[in-house]
């Protein structure tokens, strides 16, 4: 079973309200893929567990995190399509699985920065989310 935390604090701006009903709608189950290994992020992983390593959401911060670039961010990447997750986990990674709806007031919205990721069906979550750890 799948377990979420929220809290009271947990609730997303209003002007986040569409953004949120359009991910719940479409988007059914939400993927992370998690690379293998022995790190705290894989370990994570294995327990169903994907924490962001920081807490910034600004816009700046959000860019850097979908470029890839160096940033504590306070969201985790989770894509609508299964096999863009299976890509980043590898054979030996974790490919964390949770419902949109149970998640829908951590969605936060995604910067447009062009081309090159947007194949990657992305989307943000904000803080800790708890789901169902799989196998590519």
């Amino acid at each position: 079973q799948r377990e979420v935390k929220r809290s009271t604090q947990d609730a997303a701006p209003e002007w986040l309200s569409g953004y949120m009903a359009e991910v719940e709608v479409n988007a059914g189950t939400l993927y992370r893929g998690v690379p293998g290994g022995s790190s705290a992020k894989a370990q994570l992983a294995r327990e169903g567990i994907a924490r962001p390593r920081g807490t910034a959401v600004d816009d700046a911060s959000l860019r850097k995190h979908v470029l890839g670039e160096d940033v504590d961010s306070g969201v985790t990447s989770w894509t609508t399509d299964r096999d863009v997750a299976k890509r980043f986990a590898g054979p030996r990674g974790t490919i964390i699985e949770t419902d949109a709806a149970s998640v829908g007031n951590r969605a936060v919205p995604r910067p447009d920065v062009g081309g090159k990721y947007s194949h990657e069906s992305e989307v943000l979550l904000q803080g800790e989310i708890r789901g169902n750890a799989t196998k590519p």
